[in-house]
Protein backbone atom coordinates (compact mmCIF):
# COMPACT_ATOMS: atom_id res chain seq x y z
CA UNK A 1 0.00 0.00 0.00
CA UNK A 2 2.66 2.37 0.85
CA UNK A 3 4.71 2.13 -2.40
CA UNK A 4 1.37 2.63 -4.05
CA UNK A 5 0.93 5.88 -2.29
CA UNK A 6 4.42 7.39 -2.70
CA UNK A 7 4.05 6.49 -6.54
CA UNK A 8 0.40 8.06 -6.48
CA UNK A 9 2.70 11.03 -4.61
CA UNK A 10 5.26 11.31 -7.04
CA UNK A 11 2.97 11.37 -10.18
CA UNK A 12 0.35 14.00 -8.51
CA UNK A 13 2.04 15.88 -6.21
CA UNK A 14 5.70 16.29 -8.34
CA UNK A 15 6.67 19.61 -6.81
CA UNK A 16 6.70 18.58 -3.44
CA UNK A 17 10.29 18.10 -1.96
CA UNK A 18 9.39 14.94 -1.03
CA UNK A 19 8.52 13.68 -4.51
CA UNK A 20 12.52 14.28 -4.47
CA UNK A 21 13.07 10.93 -2.73
CA UNK A 22 13.31 7.88 -4.22
CA UNK A 23 9.87 5.80 -4.58
CA UNK A 24 11.41 3.10 -1.43
CA UNK A 25 12.24 6.45 0.89
CA UNK A 26 9.32 7.59 0.23
CA UNK A 27 6.96 4.76 0.68
CA UNK A 28 9.28 4.23 4.23
CA UNK A 29 8.33 7.61 5.50
CA UNK A 30 4.73 7.08 4.99
CA UNK A 31 5.17 3.96 6.53
CA UNK A 32 6.63 5.54 8.97
CA UNK A 33 4.38 8.28 10.36
CA UNK A 34 1.08 6.10 10.03
CA UNK A 35 2.56 4.00 12.89
CA UNK A 36 2.26 7.37 14.76
CA UNK A 37 -1.49 7.79 16.01
CA UNK A 38 -0.92 11.20 15.36
CA UNK A 39 -1.40 10.92 11.71
CA UNK A 40 -4.23 10.11 9.23
CA UNK A 41 -3.56 8.58 6.18
CA UNK A 42 -7.07 8.00 3.89
CA UNK A 43 -7.14 6.38 0.35
CA UNK A 44 -9.89 5.95 -1.80
CA UNK A 45 -9.55 2.64 -4.39
CA UNK A 46 -10.70 1.35 -7.85
CA UNK A 47 -10.65 -1.86 -8.58
CA UNK A 48 -8.05 -3.06 -6.23
CA UNK A 49 -5.35 0.56 -7.28
CA UNK A 50 -5.42 3.53 -5.13
CA UNK A 51 -7.04 6.62 -6.82
CA UNK A 52 -6.66 9.09 -4.02
CA UNK A 53 -4.96 9.57 -0.99
CA UNK A 54 -4.65 12.39 2.34
CA UNK A 55 -2.19 12.06 4.62
CA UNK A 56 -2.94 14.65 7.82
CA UNK A 57 -1.42 15.04 10.84
CA UNK A 58 -3.35 15.96 14.42
CA UNK A 59 -0.36 18.64 15.14
CA UNK A 60 2.30 19.23 12.48
CA UNK A 61 5.02 20.07 14.99
CA UNK A 62 4.50 16.60 16.77
CA UNK A 63 4.41 14.70 13.79
CA UNK A 64 7.84 16.37 12.68
CA UNK A 65 9.23 15.31 15.97
CA UNK A 66 8.12 11.87 16.27
CA UNK A 67 9.48 11.50 13.46
CA UNK A 68 12.69 12.93 13.84
CA UNK A 69 12.77 11.15 17.33
CA UNK A 70 12.27 7.76 15.56
CA UNK A 71 14.51 7.72 12.15
CA UNK A 72 16.94 10.94 12.56
CA UNK A 73 19.73 9.01 11.24
CA UNK A 74 17.43 7.88 8.01
CA UNK A 75 15.53 11.09 8.04
CA UNK A 76 18.38 13.17 7.38
CA UNK A 77 19.96 10.02 4.78
CA UNK A 78 17.05 10.52 3.10
CA UNK A 79 17.17 14.31 2.63
CA UNK A 80 20.80 14.21 1.94
CA UNK A 81 19.09 12.73 -1.56
CA UNK A 82 17.34 16.18 -2.20
CA UNK A 83 19.74 19.04 -0.63
CA UNK A 84 22.46 17.36 -2.31
CA UNK A 85 21.11 17.98 -5.80
CA UNK A 86 19.59 21.26 -4.53
CA UNK A 87 22.04 22.85 -1.96
CA UNK A 88 19.33 25.81 -1.29
CA UNK A 89 16.70 23.75 -0.16
CA UNK A 90 18.95 23.33 3.01
CA UNK A 91 18.53 27.08 3.91
CA UNK A 92 14.40 26.70 3.29
CA UNK A 93 14.85 24.05 6.21
CA UNK A 94 14.48 26.17 8.85
CA UNK A 95 10.82 27.12 8.08
CA UNK A 96 9.88 23.55 8.83
CA UNK A 97 10.92 24.66 12.37
CA UNK A 98 9.94 27.92 13.15
CA UNK A 99 6.58 28.32 13.48
CA UNK A 100 4.17 31.48 13.22
CA UNK A 101 1.40 32.23 15.13
CA UNK A 102 -1.20 31.40 12.73
CA UNK A 103 0.55 27.74 12.33
CA UNK A 104 0.79 27.35 16.28
CA UNK A 105 -3.68 28.07 16.19
CA UNK A 106 -4.57 25.15 14.40
CA UNK A 107 -1.70 22.82 14.73
CA UNK A 108 -3.75 19.48 12.85
CA UNK A 109 -3.17 20.01 8.79
CA UNK A 110 -3.81 18.54 5.66
CA UNK A 111 -0.49 17.75 4.94
CA UNK A 112 -1.05 16.03 1.31
CA UNK A 113 -3.57 15.15 -0.82
CA UNK A 114 -3.29 13.80 -4.06
CA UNK A 115 -5.94 12.22 -6.85
CA UNK A 116 -4.94 10.24 -9.82
CA UNK A 117 -5.78 12.46 -12.71
CA UNK A 118 -7.95 9.76 -14.66
CA UNK A 119 -9.91 9.76 -11.54
CA UNK A 120 -10.21 13.65 -10.85
CA UNK A 121 -13.89 15.28 -10.86
CA UNK A 122 -15.09 12.31 -9.99
CA UNK A 123 -16.00 13.21 -6.16
CA UNK A 124 -12.84 11.24 -5.60
CA UNK A 125 -11.60 14.52 -3.65
CA UNK A 126 -14.65 15.56 -1.90
CA UNK A 127 -14.99 11.96 -0.21
CA UNK A 128 -11.51 11.80 0.86
CA UNK A 129 -12.13 15.16 2.51
CA UNK A 130 -15.89 14.29 4.12
CA UNK A 131 -13.91 11.43 5.18
CA UNK A 132 -11.16 13.44 6.84
CA UNK A 133 -13.50 15.53 8.69
CA UNK A 134 -15.15 12.42 10.11
CA UNK A 135 -11.77 11.39 11.48
CA UNK A 136 -10.45 15.00 12.85
CA UNK A 137 -14.35 15.03 14.81
CA UNK A 138 -13.78 11.88 16.02
CA UNK A 139 -10.47 13.21 17.33
CA UNK A 140 -12.08 16.37 19.16
CA UNK A 141 -10.64 18.60 16.34
CA UNK A 142 -12.61 21.65 15.33
CA UNK A 143 -10.38 23.20 12.33
CA UNK A 144 -8.03 22.58 10.93
CA UNK A 145 -5.29 24.17 7.89
CA UNK A 146 -3.87 23.17 4.43
CA UNK A 147 -1.29 24.57 2.51
CA UNK A 148 -1.09 24.86 -1.16
CA UNK A 149 1.40 26.54 -3.84
CA UNK A 150 -0.04 29.92 -4.40
CA UNK A 151 0.91 29.33 -8.35
CA UNK A 152 -1.34 25.82 -8.53
CA UNK A 153 -4.81 27.44 -9.48
CA UNK A 154 -7.07 24.61 -9.83
CA UNK A 155 -5.79 23.53 -6.32
CA UNK A 156 -6.70 26.70 -4.67
CA UNK A 157 -9.94 26.64 -6.30
CA UNK A 158 -10.73 23.15 -4.80
CA UNK A 159 -9.96 24.21 -1.35
CA UNK A 160 -11.64 27.42 -1.50
CA UNK A 161 -15.05 25.62 -3.49
CA UNK A 162 -15.30 23.22 -0.53
CA UNK A 163 -15.09 26.09 1.91
CA UNK A 164 -11.60 26.62 3.32
CA UNK A 165 -10.79 29.93 3.54
CA UNK A 166 -7.68 31.85 3.16
CA UNK A 167 -5.81 31.80 6.91
CA UNK A 168 -2.38 33.16 5.73
CA UNK A 169 0.65 33.33 3.04
CA UNK A 170 4.21 31.82 3.40
CA UNK A 171 7.29 31.06 1.72
CA UNK A 172 8.37 27.57 2.25
CA UNK A 173 11.28 25.95 0.38
CA UNK A 174 11.08 28.84 -2.56
CA UNK A 175 7.78 28.74 -3.17
CA UNK A 176 4.62 31.08 -1.97
CA UNK A 177 2.15 28.66 -0.38
CA UNK A 178 -1.71 29.64 0.51
CA UNK A 179 -2.75 28.30 3.92
CA UNK A 180 -6.66 27.67 4.38
CA UNK A 181 -8.11 26.80 7.58
CA UNK A 182 -11.33 24.96 7.77
CA UNK A 183 -14.08 23.93 10.03
CA UNK A 184 -15.01 20.89 10.48
CA UNK A 185 -18.36 19.79 9.51
CA UNK A 186 -20.18 17.47 11.79
CA UNK A 187 -21.64 14.40 10.78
Amino acid sequence: MFEEVARLHKRVLKDSILSGLSLASLAEIYEELVKDNNNILLTTKREGEITGFIFATKNSQVCLKNLLRRKFWKIVLYFSEIFLSNPALLFSLWGLFRKTNEETAYPAELQFFAVDPRFQNMGLGQRLLRNLDKSFEGEGIKRYRAGVRERDFLANKFYISRGFRLFYRKKVFGDVFNFYSHRVKLF
